[in-house]
């Protein structure tokens, strides 16, 4: 099962220079991400020079289960005359799993044995996380701190707005580490206006944005005179 996700960095205006030099290698940063939970999602990333988007209209709602192999001590170690010694049923626990004695062949030798199986987590929980990391890994060549923030960024962050399907996410990771906003709503240019204007949901996002004139892709930009 899957869902549309949005994320929409939102900062004061960026160095172009800067941006467009980062710009070719972001998108792969962000998919490090995604394939680290072991999750399949085509994104598309968009900018202006106030924000960063990423985009795609199907993105497990769920990572999936995963089954990992363990492998303990050779079978003369960890057991005495067929039972579970000390070491043994300390590999088990140490696993959070009951000392049953399970083995299988390693090496042309004889081991304990277990799997412990990881439960689907549910995507949204990662997000936060996630979102945190890949403004991290970002390399402007230089960046800056604000205020009391500690975690440095091109610009300061004013927003980011998250949204999985038709229900925004709370970001207190990144909330905490840029001293951001973390709500549904995004602004126009500031010739348009100053004004936060909500997003509820991913449709109203790219709504408002074209209702304001944003462009987000490059192409459609009309070049400067």
């Amino acid at each position: 099962m899957s869902q549309a996700v949005l994320v929409e960095i939102l900062t004061e205006e960026m160095p172009a220079g800067a941006l467009l030099q980062e710009l070719p290698r972001m998108l792969d940063k962000w998919d490090h991400l995604v394939a680290q939970h072991d999750l399949k999602a085509v994104f598309e990333l968009f900018y202006t020079p106030t924000r960063l988007v990423l985009y795609t209209p199907h993105f497990p709602t769920h990572t999936p289960a995963k089954t990992c192999a363990h492998f303990g001590p050779p079978l003369e170690i960890g057991t005495k005359e067929g039972v579970l010694n000390a070491i043994g049923e300390k590999f088990y626990t140490k696993l959070g799993l009951p000392p049953l004695l399970a083995t299988t062949t390693k090496n042309h030798k004889q081991v304990l044995y277990a799997t412990t199986t990881t439960p689907p987590i549910p995507t949204p929980a990662l997000l936060d996380q996630m979102v945190l990391d890949f403004l991290h890994a970002l390399d402007f060549g230089k960046s800056m701190a604000w205020g009391s923030i500690q975690d440095r960024f091109i610009r300061p962050i004013h927003n980011i707005c998250a949204i999985m399907g038709t229900t925004p996410l709370e970001m207190p990771l990144c909330a905490r580490a840029y001293g951001c906003g973390t709500q549904a709503c995004t602004k126009l240019h500031f010739a348009r206006s100053f004004a936060w204007i909500p997003t509820p949901n991913i449709a109203r996002y790219f709504e408002v944005l074209q209702e304001g004139g944003v462009i987000l892709e490059p192409a459609k930009r009309a070049p400067k005179s």
